[in-house]
């Protein structure tokens, strides 16, 4: 009797190489080719058993016993068994580890040959660049390696993940430096001061962009506003000195680039007619909905809405 783990780990590349019969058929298959169908794959299981992938795997003549597999098929059996080895490899790989099917092929489709190799040297790697594969999984992957759990690797995807969950769940586009250290400590358990040292390694990669805390306004230029004698005093201790705003490198680029766009537009004349007052009053055309929309030869006839669509076409 086989252990179970070795049990698994066959069944689980059957299923993954072979296409079960129907939806909620789960026998594990072998996919050979569009002309090898499911009943073959059902009659080669059924005849070894557990023993399938060993027989493929070691014993490929064997497969003639089965009644219903010939000499062609079985080469062709053969032939393909030998060429998904690298999958094979680290679909066992994997599975050792307790990893997925699912997440293996998607690992594959990435790397190849040199899968278990990115693996092993940072799992954080996956989740950078496989499709589907997110921070989470990619630290269940490491754990299960026994990579430490203060690893810059880890720490430093950790953060960028803490950061792409603010913005996709929070719409923030940074966060202030404790506040990205609080988060990340909560998920990570990992100590802040180990944190700020994968923060600074992102920085010099420029995975994150930092906007240190002495460019943005706080208590200083609080404290140099105009005063109100009507208004009540305020309480120092509410306004907080300013914290490093940290930014996830694409949200960076994404407000560099925005607020290049607007100086833009700020520094260059308009190249819309001047309008007047009156102009800002609908023409007939926008106040009819129904009525075919002519524009008058004369532009001082045009509503604003007009001209602006004149000057961009």
């Amino acid at each position: 009797m086989i252990p179970a783990m070795v049990a698994n780990c066959m069944s689980q590349a059957l299923r993954s190489a072979f296409p079960p019969l129907s939806r909620d058929h789960t026998l594990p298959q072998l996919r050979i080719d569009q002309g090898h169908r499911t009943q073959k794959a059902k009659l080669i299981v059924e005849h070894f058993g557990e023993q399938t992938l060993a027989i493929v795997e070691q014993q490929p003549e064997r497969l003639s016993e089965v009644k219903g597999i010939s000499a062609k098929d079985r080469d062709q059996i053969s032939k393909t068994w030998a060429e998904q080895s690298e999958i094979k490899e680290l679909h066992l790989f994997l599975q050792s580890h307790d990893v997925s099917m699912n997440v293996a092929t998607r690992v594959y489709k990435q790397y190849g040959k040199d899968s278990i190799k990115v693996i092993r040297e940072n799992p954080y790697q996956l989740a950078q660049e496989v499709h589907g594969i997110g921070f989470r999984t990619a630290d269940d992957i490491a754990v299960k390696l026994g990579m430490p759990p203060d690893s810059v690797p880890r720490l430093a995807t950790g953060l960028k993940y803490v950061l792409a969950q603010a913005a996709n769940e929070d719409g923030h586009c940074f966060l202030r430096e404790k506040d990205l250290l609080r988060r990340a400590s909560d998920i990570l358990k990992a100590p802040t001061e180990a944190l700020a040292v994968a923060m600074e390694q992102l920085n010099s990669d420029q995975d994150v962009f930092i906007e240190a805390s002495s460019s943005l306004p706080g208590l200083a230029t609080a404290r140099l506003l105009p005063i109100d004698d009507d208004a009540p005093p305020l309480d120092w201790s509410e306004i907080e000195e300013p914290q490093s705003h940290i930014y996830f490198g694409p949200f960076w680029y994404a407000e560099s680039g925005s607020a290049r766009l607007l100086r833009l537009l700020m520094r260059n004349r308009s190249s819309l007619p001047p309008t007047t007052q009156q102009q800002w009053i609908p023409c007939s055309p926008c106040s009819n909905r129904s009525a075919t929309c002519t524009w008058p030869i004369s532009s001082a006839k045009l509503c604003k809405w007009h001209m602006v669509r004149r000057s961009v076409s």
